[in-house]
């Protein structure tokens, strides 16, 4: 079977472009005629894919110019991916490309993301003044936009996470399909269980205002912890948000930046806490802590609950994170250590694999 893959630039590495790059591999593994559709491809890929970038590709992230404030999911470079598929099934790996034209007989759109600004901006009702009036009615007009695009009698809604379904389901009127958990790197985290653990909090995240960077240093601080932030730092104002929190960090905060892998496994699998102050749609690097021995504590908030199912070990303020992490150092949380390591296992990689190939096949059922 003829597969195509889009995301828009795969020139750095997050967490949507890891999960791309598995499911290049993954597709290509059991045989299928893979081909990705993006502006910039990553400096290598799985065996047995093709690369197809456009005439004229839009520029890579770094030299994207940023959107007008409150309108950054719609920056464009998406112009021509879609269109040039016509493969048997086309999945689409990336949330803010926008609907086009293809020839492909079925889409499977991946939304590694919640489309919850989107939900935010139809939900919304009049803005307080008049003066707001034309700012939102132009942010419906593009959502709406967007989702008439969308040619939903051929596109199979795929969601993350439980969380992301429900959101699709408020913005599309219509149930998703079944949830694709992404890829986890369990196996490679739980070769690490055994590892020494320092009384110290680990954060791995990139250095995104919504990451909440702040709260979980000032929370690993008043509990007493050290704190070691692993994340990158190449995006818009990621470098100021760095530097301001290296001016207000303590003695026990180490704040790294675009780390290789091995660095970041060393300092997560031993690290006794794994603190996580974002709301995340799923949550890849709270569950490979897990796999590494790690007592996660993490917001209430988004998908956190269903990779982090237990209240106990979730927090709603800064103050009530202290408390947590603090008990989770004292080793007043490692009763949960066992359950946790068999609950990260659902996110592995082979049940990624299972459940992708079932769906690009025609079939749904999850395993």
């Amino acid at each position: 079977m003829r597969v195509g893959v889009v995301t828009r630039w795969m020139d750095r590495v997050g967490g949507t472009e890891a999960a791309t790059v598995s499911m290049l591999g993954i597709l290509a593994g059991a045989g299928h005629d893979v081909t990705l559709y993006t502006n910039a491809p990553p400096a290598s890929v799985p065996r047995g894919v093709s690369v197809a970038v456009p005439k004229n590709p839009a520029p890579p992230f770094p030299q994207r110019p940023p959107a007008p404030r409150g309108f950054h999911l719609y920056r464009g470079g998406h112009a021509g991916l879609m269109g040039m598929s016509d493969d048997d099934v086309l999945v689409v790996s990336d949330w803010e490309a926008f609907a086009e034209p293809t020839r492909a007989r079925r889409i499977l759109w991946y939304f590694h993301l919640a489309p919850d600004r989107e939900r935010a901006v139809l939900r919304a009702g009049p803005p307080p003044w008049p003066g707001k009036w034309p700012r939102r009615a132009y942010q419906r007009l593009l959502v709406r936009q967007r989702l008439s695009k969308f040619d939903l009698g051929k596109t199979v809604l795929v969601p993350n996470s439980l969380h992301t379904a429900r959101i699709l389901g408020d913005v599309f009127g219509r149930a998703p399909g079944p949830v694709l958990y992404p890829p986890v790197r369990v196996a490679e985290m739980e070769a690490h269980r055994g590892r020494p653990k320092r009384r110290r909090a680990a954060t791995v995240a990139a250095y995104w205002e919504h990451k909440r960077h702040g709260t979980a240093m000032r929370a690993a601080a008043a509990a007493g912890v050290d704190w070691v932030s692993i994340g990158a730092a190449s995006g818009p104002g990621c470098a100021g948000r760095v530097a301001a929190l290296r001016r207000a960090a303590g003695p026990g905060a180490d704040i790294r930046t675009d780390v290789g892998r091995a660095e970041l496994v060393e300092a997560v699998s031993s690290s006794r806490v794994y603190l996580h102050a974002a709301d995340e749609a799923f949550g890849i690097a709270v569950v490979e802590a897990v796999a590494a021995g790690c007592v996660p504590i993490v917001h209430n908030g988004a998908a956190n609950a269903e990779t982090v199912p237990f209240g106990e070990l979730r927090f709603g303020t800064e103050a009530e994170a202290a408390a947590k992490v603090r008990a989770a150092a004292d080793g007043r949380y490692d009763g949960y250590l066992p359950r946790l390591a068999g609950h990260a296992r659902r996110f592995s990689e082979e049940a990624f694999a299972r459940r992708l190939l079932r769906m690009v096949g025609g079939r749904t059922a999850g395993g």
